[in-house]
């Protein structure tokens, strides 16, 4: 609803105005009533209403000091004039000052009726176009926060954007909002509210937060959301990451999970926090260790040591099995020396690192599969043999060894870890119009769901739900080209019973619509 200001000192006017006109048939509710201009300055401060109607000969204040003044304050409002037949000049006064509209009393309701019209009309395009701005300038913000959180933009580029934030980067905790999918038709409802409704998401996600503190909330992306909050207590953390999880689950029946960084004390100190929280997240899915995930609340910083040798440990092993002697070795020397740092009581998890990386290589060797010769050093390797190597450089140049015995593949193919998520991309190619679900791919592959998708996304470089959407466009794309079924035959055929969703994207994908391409197509 626009708001308005009514402004007249005859009382029987303001009535009149205020009681018969309907206002809510032009979208304007009348917030306030004044009799003088002093009164009607003091109300528009307090309210700031987007449209005054105003006299303009009034006692005291008249209706241009007022609009004067009323125009020192913003210049946006919209101003409707009401004076008698004998004040033209007046009106002409105050017209420069920028009224939208001049009516002489005793006004006409057809007059009245086509300026307020115009005014609403007006103040709808503007604050539309006010909206489109905004909306613009915070994508554009939000693009560059990421970058420099992911490191591909420079700091100094944001030197200038971050006074206009109204952030404090003095003390803040970066927290992700993750959606979470267990079918396909999940992930495509979900996507369908977040095409739809992502202003309102941000609305809702602003009223839940902004108790704690000043916020920033980046774009979304792929799989949820990345948001700032400043002058928040860590302990405060867990609660606000429930409120998140809580309001989603109330408002649009969507499960989530959320992480949270500690506090970080300048914006230069963001990748950082975002490494922390990546951190995190890999975390959660991998041990599915619950909704909320947090520093101080329920981790502890070895748990990143152990979960990113893990990593190390599948990366080097899929190496090896796919000849890459090279790259396993200097991925396995970037390791150890990055344990230089380790927090002294986790140095027992780099040895058993180095025994789980040779223990996993002697089972793939015993079956016989990759290599054809290797040295029997490595078949006979205990863990109390490495924990005789007491330096760092006893145990970098003992594994780097290890690693070189390794002379013939046979075998040069993909990995294990690549079979197991071709073997699910087949499987989406041959049941890409089904409601695919999370748990009978990974009954396919036989792999946990947590450890499933982490590997996916660090395969593919992203989720099976985003895979298979780009594969059922792929057939929707074929089948535009290649046969005379409508847009919505396609859509029910690649297994989407919305046409509409089906259509918008489609035309996020390509750039244009399922008909526009058949179109263009056709046109060739």
């Amino acid at each position: 609803m626009i708001s308005a200001l009514i402004v007249d000192d005859e009382l029987l006017t303001v009535r009149m105005l205020e009681n018969t006109i309907d206002w809510k048939f032009y979208g304007i509710q009348v917030i306030a009533t004044a009799q003088s201009g002093e009164q009607a300055l003091a109300l528009y401060r307090n309210y700031q209403a987007e449209l005054i109607i105003t006299d303009i000969n009034m006692p005291g204040m008249n209706g241009i000091e007022f609009i004067k003044q009323v125009r020192e304050i913003n210049k946006e409002t919209r101003i409707i004039l009401l004076s008698g037949f004998g004040e033209f000049q007046y009106a002409k006064q105050a017209l420069k000052y920028g009224a939208s509209a001049y009516i002489l009393k005793p006004f006409d309701e057809l007059e009245l009726d086509m300026a307020l019209k115009e005014v609403v009309n007006e103040i709808s395009s503007n604050k539309k176009t006010q909206k489109m701005i905004q909306q613009n300038k915070h994508i554009s913000q939000s693009r560059m926060i990421k970058g420099f959180m992911k490191k591909t933009v420079a700091e100094r580029s944001l030197q200038g954007m971050a006074s206009e934030l109204n952030f404090s980067f003095d003390n803040y905790v970066l927290f992700s909002m993750n959606i979470e999918n267990e079918t396909i038709n999940e992930f495509m409802d979900i996507s369908n509210i977040l095409l739809s409704k992502s202003s309102y998401i941000q609305e809702i996600l602003s009223s839940v937060l902004s108790g704690y503190g000043e916020l920033i909330i980046l774009e979304y992306e792929e799989d949820g959301w990345y948001i700032l909050i400043s002058q928040i207590h860590l302990d405060q953390a867990p609660q606000c990451a429930q409120e998140m999880i809580h309001s989603f689950m109330e408002t649009f029946a969507i499960k989530s999970n959320v992480c949270f960084s500690s506090c970080y004390h300048a914006l230069k100190e963001l990748p950082l926090a975002y490494d922390e929280v990546e951190k995190l997240k890999r975390l959660s899915q991998y041990t599915n260790n619950g909704a909320i995930l947090g520093h101080g609340y329920n981790y502890k910083t070895t748990a990143f040591d152990k979960l990113q040798m893990i990593e190390d440990e599948k990366t080097i092993v899929s190496y090896i099995l796919s000849g890459k002697i090279v790259p396993a070795r200097e991925k396995l020397i970037e390791i150890l020396q990055h344990t230089i740092h380790i927090n002294p009581s986790s140095l027992d998890d780099v040895y058993d690192f180095c025994f789980n990386t040779l223990t996993e290589i002697r089972k793939y060797l015993l079956e016989g599969k990759y290599i054809s010769s290797i040295s029997n050093v490595i078949m006979n390797v205990n863990y109390q043999d490495l924990l005789k190597l007491s330096t760092i450089d006893q145990l970098t140049n003992f594994m780097t060894k290890m690693i070189n015995s390794i002379t013939t593949l046979e075998n040069k193919g993909n990995s294990s870890v690549n079979q197991s998520v071709e073997k699910c991309i087949q499987y989406l190619e041959e049941h890409y119009s089904e409601n695919v679900s999370l748990e009978e791919v990974c009954e396919h592959v036989a792999m946990s769901k947590n450890y499933f998708c982490y590997l996916f996304k660090r395969e593919t470089g992203k989720s099976m739900w985003v895979s298979l959407t780009e594969i059922r466009m792929d057939k929707a794309r074929y089948m535009l080209e290649h046969t005379d079924m409508k847009s919505y035959e396609i859509s029910y055929n690649i297994g989407y019973d919305n046409p509409s969703y089906f259509s918008k994207l489609f035309k996020k994908m390509h750039g244009m619509t399922p008909n526009e391409y058949k179109n263009k197509h056709i046109t060739k």
